[in-house]
This record gives structure tokens, C-alpha cells and sequence, in this order.
């Protein structure tokens, strides 16, 4: 069972305020939500966490955004623990995005 399509733009959001866009590429940028739909095992637990944060959570202002998420940190903290970890995952998936950001060449 695949992640719910309405949760989809939420778990985007969510991703992009764990590891956001600076002077280098964040979780939008590194396809963060693509690496997290790979994982269809995890799917449940998405679809019931995602649907703890407000429905308009992805329209939401970052304040509101980062607000919401400690919330769900404090509410359900295993399942934050996943959404963060996975992020971060998906963000070191994709090396050469940041060594390219970072002006590192890789001659071999």
C-alpha cells in the first residue's frame, strides 16, 4: 500500500523544513519525498503520522510548518524519529548533489 496521494505535498513540506534549502541543496531539492516513497513498508506508518499534521500543513508558513512539526515530535515521537531519519537518509543518498553545491570534484 503506497502513501496516501493527499499526504504526498505534506510529507514533501515536512522534509524540506527537516533539511531545508540554504546556500546548499535541501530535501526538495534532493528528492527527499521520492527516496521516502521508495519504502513502501513504511507507507502505514506514514499514512497514519502524516495525517496528524494539519491538512493545509504544506500551504502553512514555515513558523507554522516547524510549529506543527514539534508538535508531532512531542505526539508521536517514533514516528517523527522515522520521517527525520529518513530525510536525512535521502539527503546523504545524494552525494553528488551536495559535492557539487559544494564545488567538490570527483576525478575518478
Amino acid at each position: 500500500m503506497p502513501i496516501d496521494a493527499h499526504l504526498v505535498p505534506i510529507l514533501r513540506a515536512a522534509t524540506a523544513r527537516i533539511v531545508p534549502t540554504d546556500d546548499l541543496p535541501g530535501a526538495a531539492e534532493l528528492r527527499a519525498t521520492e527516496f521516502i516513497l521508495g519504502f513502501p513498508e513504511y507507507a502505514d506508518s506514514y499514512n497514519a503520522g502524516l495525517a496528524k499534521l494539519p491538512a493545509d500543513f504544506d500551504l502553512s508558513t514555515p513558523d507554522a510548518q516547524d510549529s506543527a512539526l514539534s508538535q508531532l515530535s512531542s505526539d508521536d515521537p517514533h514516528f517523527f524519529d522515522l520521517l527525520r531519519r529518513q530525510t536525512i537518509e535521502a539527503v546523504l543518498a545524494q552525494p553528488s548533489a551536495l559535492w557539487d553545491a559544494m564545488g567538490f570534484v570527483v576525478t575518478a
